[in-house]
């Protein structure tokens, strides 16, 4: 949740949701422009004018004097003839000559309703000014018709000189134009209410925007991530269009949840679903070169944290799932495959593992079956699965991970191993699902992948207090999967991908064969898996 705003925060908010602002836009425009069009009704107004004097103005003119006063005493009269018209006495007239003059469709698409035996209320749509506060009346009768508009006007001004003649005692009235039936709407205001549609959906979507991103707890400010839990940053992997992504948020997830039973009744009808798609590796030739480059800066920034370390060895895990935890073990191993011919990625997520569909080994055997001596490491351990990387999978699934994992058994497999290899790289389950990570000890220390825009503040303080209960070493955050803002600034903490990415070239290979090692280590066998007799290096 941000709390504060500067104005470079908030272009940065909006530039973000800048594709999502113009659709909302869009969108009320065309709404406002639809609703003006096709569902507002169309209005016609026609006028008619007219001119009245009183006698005192007629004698001043005979005589061939105009008397100022009389002039003025005119004008103020306007005023009374306007009230005169309008009276109930004449409105009722004007609605009753207006039924007997209309048929009864043209009355009803003008007042619907009314009829006969119900006069409409013609008072409500019959509007009358004074020009330039002359003496000059206007009347101006607005409808849904215009034939019925002009025939207002028209029954007003006959009305008129009988009515200001008898009650007011006016000089005469003359009538200075008729109303004519003018086709053409004045309202609604086409252009203006489409004008306004789009204001409000410019201003509707720019308050929803910063009314989410101000209720947003999830991780969306790096440098806010560091500050907060006082752990460095080892690392930001960006997102690619064709990353994976959550398909749905977690409460789509839960309400599709209850319709489980119903689903599962159905399985045996549909067809089968086709195979996930294998995790994006950075030895795949349609990886981005800054994908790359953020993996080895992550291994450059591990190096550093296990300087002084006596075990290489880095646990992997998240707060929750679908954060990518998987896939950053997977690319950090093969980024030390590059630096190293012994380096070993273990997937203790003996719940879900996936490592041994990642790089498409065999998993019978493996850590489950290594831990209770159920096979040497030898036949656990596939050899050379990508350059010189060495997994160990999970083998089969058991009924008692965390127990495993915190027995001694695990500790002598983690100890034997770690004389083998020079680093380690252990995938686990989410911390905040299960306790399979804090169970694992003696290890270098523990990376939490944090999915950028996914996990909140709350979830990773959980994670962080049961760490801290283990006594486990945090090294650090990588964040997966952050967005590079339209921006270009960093308000969302661009720290090393400024330089030298440019060039739109596709990585080809990242990782080389195997090196040729002496010839008193080489094993009677180059071909993995080796065999048993291969000597321990």
């Amino acid at each position: 949740m941000n709390h504060t705003y500067a104005l470079r925060n908030l272009a940065a908010v909006l530039l973000g949701r800048l594709r999502f602002i113009l659709i909302s836009t869009l969108l009320f425009g065309v709404v406002a422009l639809c609703a003006a069009r096709f569902w507002m009704p169309f209005h016609y107004e026609a006028s008619a004018s007219m001119y009245v004097r009183n006698s005192g103005t007629a004698e001043s003119r005979q005589t061939g004097n105009v008397n100022l006063n009389d002039l003025n005493a005119s004008k103020s009269l306007v005023s009374t003839y306007i009230a005169v018209l309008t009276s109930q006495t004449v409105m009722n007239e004007v609605s009753r000559q207006l039924c007997a003059a209309l048929d009864e469709q043209t009355l009803w698409t003008a007042f619907p309703g009314a009829g006969p035996s119900n006069p409409p209320n013609v008072l409500k749509c019959v509007k009358m000014t004074s020009v330039n506060s002359t003496e000059v009346m206007k009347i101006t009768a607005n409808t849904k018709s215009p034939e019925v508009s002009a025939r207002i006007c028209n029954i007003l001004v006959g009305i008129a000189p009988e009515a200001l003649i008898r009650v007011v005692g006016a000089g005469s009235v003359e009538v200075i134009d008729e109303a004519v039936p003018d086709y053409r709407p004045v309202s609604p205001n086409i252009p203006l209410v489409t004008l306004i549609g789009l204001a409000a959906g410019l201003f509707a979507s720019i308050f929803l925007v910063l009314a989410l991103d101000y209720f947003d707890d999830s991780v969306r400010d790096i440098e806010k991530l560091s500050k907060t839990f006082a752990k460095p940053i080892l690392g930001e992997i960006q997102s690619t269009d064709d990353h994976e992504k959550e398909p749905f948020p977690s409460r789509v997830r839960t309400f599709w949840s209850a319709f489980a039973p119903v689903r599962r009744k159905r399985k045996a009808t549909r067809r089968p679903r086709r195979a996930r798609p294998r995790r994006k590796l950075i030895t795949d030739e349609n990886i981005p070169f800054n994908i790359v480059e953020g993996y080895k800066s992550i291994r450059t920034n591990i190096v550093f944290a296990l300087g002084t370390a006596e075990r290489k060895t880095i646990v992997i895990s998240s707060a929750s799932p679908h954060e990518g935890k998987s896939t950053t073990a997977a690319n950090i191993a093969l980024a030390f495959a590059q630096i190293s011919d012994r380096v070993l990625l273990i997937d203790a997520d003996m719940r879900k593992p996936v490592m041994h569909r990642t790089f498409v080994v065999d998993n019978s055997t493996g850590l489950s079956t290594l831990i209770i001596s159920m096979s040497s490491a030898e036949d656990s351990i596939r050899r050379h699965v990508m350059g010189n990387l060495d997994l160990l999978p999970s083998g089969p699934l058991p009924p008692n991970p965390s127990e495993l994992l915190a027995s001694s058994q695990f500790a002598d497999v983690l100890d034997a191993l770690s004389r083998r290899y020079d680093y380690i790289i252990i995938d686990t389950p989410p911390m905040n699902v299960v306790s399979d990570a804090m169970s694992i000890r003696a290890v270098g220390g523990v990376l939490l992948v944090v999915r950028y825009g996914q996990v909140n503040y709350e979830d990773i303080s959980g994670t962080m207090k049961k760490m801290e209960l283990s006594g486990a070493n945090m090294l650090g955050f990588v964040v997966n999967d952050v967005e590079r803002h339209p921006s270009g600034y960093g308000r969302y903490g661009y720290y090393g991908y400024r330089y030298g990415y440019g060039y739109g070239r596709r990585r080809t290979t990242a990782v080389a064969a195997p090196p040729e090692k002496p010839a008193e280590k080489d094993a009677p066998s180059p071909a993995p898996p080796p065999t048993p007799e291969t000597p321990e290096q």
